[in-house]
């Protein structure tokens, strides 16, 4: 009898550890920030670096975009795990496809329209667009730098461009730096950019949550899953 209670406390004492380290993960993995940063610098080719850190670097995801190839790596307490994508050439598409493209992808910017004008919509509408940008607040780079030379070949068109982008109130929150080139009769892009900031995926939850109460909502979940299934 004291051995199978002996037995019995052991197990009792194994799964209060399990359960205590699952509440501990739990909480972590909502309330831990995950730190991203994005490089890129843009020359005669686009080079681009996407890390997300979670724990001081316990965990690292890391894209690296550079000569036209895709590598990936993964590193977890230490380990590293590296992933390299090959760059395919891509098929041309016959007829069909290009015909098929062609009526989806009007018919379904007008299936959007259609749904955001309808009045019946507007309330979600409203209600989806008020938790996003909620949401898009709390996500928002802590940093981001850009410096940047451009030009698009003609001095109407590079003025139109930077007319546009002085109209962008993100401009003058961040330190970004875009130069336009009216003399160059060539279009081009160089420079570099950097992002950084931080996700508490507790936001990203609460954001998903609050999604999912509203009615609406999920029946528009369920008509987008009908018609993809083709039903």
């Amino acid at each position: 009898m004291p051995m199978e209670l002996t037995a019995l406390s052991l197990v009792g004492h194994i799964l209060l550890i399990v359960l205590l380290v699952i509440i501990v993960l739990v909480v972590l993995l909502l309330f831990a920030p995950f730190k991203y940063e994005l490089d890129a610098k843009i020359s005669e080719e686009l080079n681009v670096r996407f890390k997300v850190r979670f724990l001081a670097g316990i965990f690292e995801f890391a894209i690296v975009y550079k000569e036209k190839q895709t590598l990936m790596r993964i590193r977890l307490f230490g380990f590293k795990k590296r992933l390299r994508k090959k760059e395919e050439t891509p098929k041309e598409p016959d007829e069909e496809d290009k015909t098929a493209q062609k009526k989806d992808i009007p018919a379904m910017v007008k299936e959007f329209f259609s749904f955001v004008s309808d009045k019946a919509n507007r309330d979600l509408v409203k209600y989806t667009i008020k938790r996003v940008v909620k949401l898009l607040k709390r996500i928002a780079p802590d940093v981001i730098r850009t410096n940047i030379d451009y030009s698009l070949g003609e001095p109407d068109r590079t003025g139109l461009v930077t007319g546009a982008i002085s109209l962008i109130p993100i401009v003058y929150m961040y330190e970004i730096h875009a130069y336009p080139d009216f003399e160059s009769d060539n279009m081009y892009v160089r420079g570099k950019a950097q992002v950084k900031g931080k996700i508490h995926m507790i936001f990203v939850l609460a954001c998903a949550i609050s999604l999912f109460k509203n009615k609406k909502f999920r029946e528009l979940i369920k008509k987008f899953r009908r018609s993809k299934n083709g039903g």
